[in-house]
């Protein structure tokens, strides 16, 4: 059973990443984007995410706990860049 959950996963994957840069591909079209085709890249990328998250959670129980988790971690990451970022930027503004 798990070497058959492992393929799928892995399966599903590539599939994922094939949707996604095949989503950019469209919008970076130099005849011009593509939005429908887009649009329908994108409704597939969601179901394979959905399923994705289905595998992964028969996988290991805690997983939408631990994806939750990780969610956050990064989104306080990117603010506290953020916040350096902004810190600095007054500081210079404040010694010049």
């Amino acid at each position: 059973m798990e070497n058959n959950l492992e393929l799928c996963i892995a399966f599903y994957e590539q599939e994922k990443s094939q949707l996604q840069f095949m989503i950019k591909e469209c919008l970076d079209d130099v005849e011009g984007p593509y939005y429908l085709t887009a649009h329908y890249y994108q409704q597939a990328l969601f179901k394979t995410s959905r399923i994705l998250d289905r595998l992964y959670k028969i996988k290991d129980p805690l997983y939408p706990k631990k994806e939750s988790i990780q969610r956050q971690i990064s989104k306080y990451e990117t603010r506290i860049k953020e916040f350096k970022k902004n810190n600095i930027i007054h500081l210079k503004n404040n010694f010049l």
